[in-house]
């Protein structure tokens, strides 16, 4: 009788609840319509972006619907964009990303009757990154491609970096982590360098794309070392913008690497961490991430059970979300194993053709994903040019025979300017290799303060030559041990007699110590850039990089492709 009762006040209690709630909606709704009557299009579509700010989702839905009516009274083929646009922007902030991208494909549709349309750009990234969020890769790649062919045709640089770094991004997932690697890089080496202000403005925003793609991409090759230190650039960047987000992506990215190293007490207090983030907005996307780090966990310590379990919550979240990852093909296999250790050898066997199955379709997919970006990608520059030489051809044949002319022209001009162009490249080459020659970095001056500073500099002289410097965590204070002074004395000495901080000096130290390898150790060359760094004394590649290319005006691989074809001509 007590059971019934309370039950019974529970139901009344949630039904008044309800009523409210509805009485809050209707009265919400109606001051809403009363303000938009004397509002434009315009004006409510500015008042959804105030509801988005803020979070509304109430005031988010009932707008969006707004301007969908509005559309529908006026035909506005705009209009209908705009509010399909918002009414997308609402189903993604509630983490309806199936629906919100089919809201986004409407949208696109109606660009047939408004090919103009001001933020087209716009739809296309949202759509490509809805569909790279729930796995649709070849359904993002063909947005972030007619994307990409808007702004080479507009010559916007900042949409071409916008558009780039999520290509490059797939590109890693599906076929060619090394290669994402080399875009990221260099769309590291372009926002540090570009005077743009739009890229200004979002560099911070490009370089967290970029870190959280490094991060990915070094991880799916096995490099764990360089992929910590991007994750924990995040969380630090995380930290200072006080963005759960950006903290969120970086712990993820530890929690992997830890579960896949089998540091299994770090990645259950990293997961512990990520749990109790606050202010997260796209939590939703990481959890099947973070049921998959639990299922290797629980696995791999014999808790098969709940094993199970977590990979049965990343079942329940791809059916009910359409997330499509490939690196969910691992659940398969875990599935198999794991029955496996249960000796369930029937469920184990399903999951095992599972698993084949889903690994031949992503093959397929990779396949056909590779070949639309190969095609589609690298050709996109010459899409336009073959279509006018075409064009010029059938129009009238005596321009194809100027045309014809023109580029035999063309090309002698072009092999001539070539061959002056190489010849003043290996002239300044050779003078790069004898002011390499001349240099000596840390150079004293000739006339010292005091004896002591002598002594000093003549025990740096013998720990130069025992190459000190490549110790990538030496500090000023273990190397003042070693000299038998203190550090403010040392660093004085560094800044007198080398002209340059004690960092600056180990830096010169490290980059020639690299050019006189690569100079005389034709092995050392065919290390890799990363294996360089890392002999030379450096404790990351960006750093590296940098001071490389400021010493010698050269990368490394273009430095190590001269040097080679210079020993080639001598011989």
């Amino acid at each position: 009788m007590m059971k019934k009762t309370c039950f019974l006040l529970v139901f009344v209690f949630l039904l008044l609840m309800n009523s409210v709630l509805s009485q809050d909606v209707k009265e919400r709704a109606l001051k809403l319509r009363k303000e938009w009557s004397e509002k434009s299009f315009q004006e409510i579509y500015e008042d959804f972006t105030e509801f988005y700010d803020t979070s509304d989702t109430l005031s988010m839905r009932i707008t969006a619907e707004k301007l969908l009516k509005e559309a529908k009274y006026t035909e506005n083929p705009e209009y209908y964009i705009m509010g399909y646009h918002r009414l997308s922007d609402y189903f993604r902030v509630i983490e309806k990303y199936d629906e919100a991208a089919s809201l986004m494909d409407t949208a696109i549709v109606y660009l047939d009757k408004s090919p103009n349309f001001y933020k087209k750009t716009q739809l296309f990234l949202v759509n490509g990154s809805l569909n790279r969020v729930l796995g649709r890769y070849e359904k993002a790649i063909e947005n972030y491609l007619l994307n990409l062919e808007i702004a080479k045709k507009d010559k916007n640089e900042f949409l071409e970096l916008m558009t780039k770094i999520p290509i490059a991004k797939i590109k890693g997932q599906v076929y060619d982590p090394k290669e994402a690697i080399e875009i990221c890089l260099e769309s590291i080496q372009l926002i540090e360098d570009s005077q743009n202000p739009l890229i200004r403005e979002h560099y911070d925003k490009f370089l967290i794309d970029l870190w959280t793609t490094l991060a990915n991409k070094y991880i799916s090759i096995y490099d764990y070392k360089t992929a910590l230190y991007y994750c924990n650039q995040l969380i630090e960047k995380g930290k200072q913008t006080n963005d759960s987000n950006i903290i969120a992506t970086g712990i993820i990215g530890l929690s992997d690497i830890y579960s896949l190293t089998a540091e299994y007490d770090k990645t259950l207090s990293y997961l512990e961490t990520f749990d109790n983030l606050e202010g997260l907005t796209n939590k939703v996307f990481y959890q099947p991430f973070v049921h998959l780090f639990y299922a290797r966990i629980y696995f791999y310590t014999n808790e098969y059970s709940k094993a199970l379990t977590a990979l049965e919550k990343i079942d329940e979240l791809q059916k009910e979300r359409s997330f499509d990852f490939f690196v969910l093909q691992e659940k398969y296999v875990l599935y198999a194993k794991t029955y496996q250790s249960l000796g369930e050898i029937d469920e184990s066997l399903t999951y095992f053709n599972k698993a084949n199955n889903v690994y031949r379709n992503n093959i397929e997919r990779k396949s056909k994903l590779s070949q639309n970006i190969i095609e589609r990608y690298n050709l996109a520059d010459f899409k336009n040019e073959i279509s006018v030489l075409s064009k010029r051809t059938n129009a009238q044949r005596r321009l194809f025979w100027k045309a014809t002319i023109l580029l035999f022209l063309g090309v002698i001009i072009f092999m001539a300017y070539f061959n002056l162009k190489q010849k003043k490249n290996k002239e300044k080459f050779n003078r790069l290799l004898k002011q390499i020659d001349r240099q000596q970095v840390g150079i004293r001056n000739k006339f010292y303060k005091d004896s002591k500073s002598k002594d000093i500099l003549d025990e740096l002289d013998i720990l130069e030559k025992k190459l000190f410097f490549l110790d990538d965590s030496i500090t000023l204070y273990q190397l003042a041990k070693m000299l038998n002074t203190n550090t403010t004395y040392l660093s004085r000495v560094i800044n007198m007699e080398k002209k340059c901080s004690f960092s600056k000096y180990l830096t010169n130290l490290r980059i020639t110590y690299a050019i006189h390898k690569l100079r005389t150790d034709k092995k050392f060359r065919m290390y890799s850039i990363e294996a360089l760094y890392k002999e030379s004394g450096f404790k990351s590649l960006n750093p590296f990089l940098n001071a490389f290319k400021a010493t010698t005006n050269l990368y490394p691989s273009y430095f190590i492709r001269r040097l080679n074809k210079h020993d080639n001509l001598s011989s």
